[in-house]
């Protein structure tokens, strides 16, 4: 927990102390759960930073957001070479991420990021809720591996109704071709290829498996395997696509495995990996043509940290950040300690009124002109990505 947090435990105390041992504790996590609203949605303060990382893999474009992302905050991404290190971490005021604003990233509009007009552009853009980083032309220096380019048939097989596998020259990622595939009255297509074998033992521990997909029927979810074998083989299930985004049957679907978050099977040496498959699952038996799949590589990704502001302000029991209390125990907020006191006397008003207390509109006003305060400290700042505005 950052060291700006006051427990629910000590406003819960000091509300009991003012008022007395009789405070209905659910009535008051939905107060404070009010006052949370109010300052998540003027705060751009220290606080509310966050620190994450994006793997960034080059030619590969859209990453989600994380889900506290608070839309309008400011945003400073860089290179960090040093991959084990920043990750996830929460920084205090005492020790602001000055070195995050060195950043050679480029912060463009949606329609001049589209443009492509140099390298190390993002953008950020909401799609159906998504909030979600593009970033393109960014360096190349990532080691890659390449499992096909689906230029070849050879060593290509389908199973569970998928079927007819041809080489697609109008709808492609990279290269020459695309495969493509049917699917005929199945609740499963399959796709798999074996290969001569190539060494990925590079990758197995931060590694990525990157590719695109077409899907005129959209499945429920997509079974990823790589590894040595059909026996020993890494995979994942993935329900959505790269960055969050639902499937798509009308755009190019950017999928991957991550190899930190995949299962092994079978202890594979990945050193010789000659198995690779993918099986679209579907809830009802599909038929359906001209699903794709193309430009499918490993790759080791270049982590970008990066600094956003979040409108998370709970941590809760287990040290996750969180919008709101929910039973109070073992939970923090994440506001100044010198915010403690107007914070619970703003808490405790609706209970003082029950009781015609003339505290109450003393305390009320003495939360009103501390938010005000807040409100002139800390003005809501546009995105920003190193020193370009938007």
């Amino acid at each position: 927990m950052s060291n700006l947090g006051v427990t629910w435990t000590t406003l819960y105390q000091d509300a009991k102390d003012i008022f007395g041992e009789d405070l209905d504790e659910t009535k008051l996590i939905r107060s404070a759960n009010r006052l949370i609203d109010d300052l998540k949605l003027i705060l751009n303060t220290d606080t509310q930073v966050r620190v994450d990382y994006i793997p960034y893999v080059y030619e590969f474009e859209r990453y989600q957001l994380p889900d506290d992302f608070k839309s309008g905050g400011q945003i400073s991404l860089r290179y960090d070479d040093q991959i084990d290190n920043n990750r996830n971490r929460t920084y205090t005021a005492d020790e602001p991420p000055f070195e995050f604003y060195n950043t050679h990233w480029r912060f463009r509009t949606p329609e001049k990021w589209n443009e492509r007009l140099g390298i190390d552009e993002a953008s950020i853009v909401v799609d159906k809720g998504v909030e979600k980083l593009w970033l393109s032309n960014g360096r190349g220096s990532q080691t890659s591996q390449e499992i096909s380019d689906c230029d070849s048939l050879t060593g290509w097989t389908g199973a569970g109704g998928a079927g007819n596998l041809t080489l697609d020259d109008a709808v492609k990622a990279k290269g020459n071709y695309s495969i493509n595939f049917d699917l005929t009255a199945a609740t499963a297509a399959t796709l798999t290829l074996v290969l001569d074998a190539v060494d990925l033992s590079e990758y197995e521990n931060r590694g990525v498996l990157p590719f695109d997909l077409w899907l005129p029927s959209a499945p429920s979810s997509i079974d990823i395997e790589v590894g040595e074998t059909s026996a020993k083989y890494y995979s994942q299930n993935i329900t959505t696509q790269s960055d969050g985004s639902p499937f798509s049957t009308s755009n190019m679907n950017e999928v991957k495995l991550a190899f930190e978050n995949a299962t092994g099977t079978g202890s594979p040496d990945m050193s010789s990996e000659t198995h690779f498959k993918v099986t679209l699952n579907f809830d009802s038996a599909t038929t359906d043509t001209d699903f794709r799949i193309d430009n499918i590589k490993a790759w080791k990704p270049e982590y970008l940290p990066f600094e956003y502001y979040s409108f998370y302000m709970v941590l809760n029991e287990d040290s996750e950040w969180a919008e709101y209390l929910t039973d109070g125990t073992d939970e923090s907020i994440n506001i100044l300690p010198e915010w403690r006191k107007p914070f619970f006397r703003g808490l405790i008003v609706e209970e003082l009124r029950k009781q015609n207390d003339e505290r109450a509109e003393e305390f009320e006003n003495y939360y009103n002109n501390w938010f005000r305060e807040i409100q002139k400290r800390y003005p809501n700042r546009a995105k920003r990505v190193g020193s370009s505005w938007w």
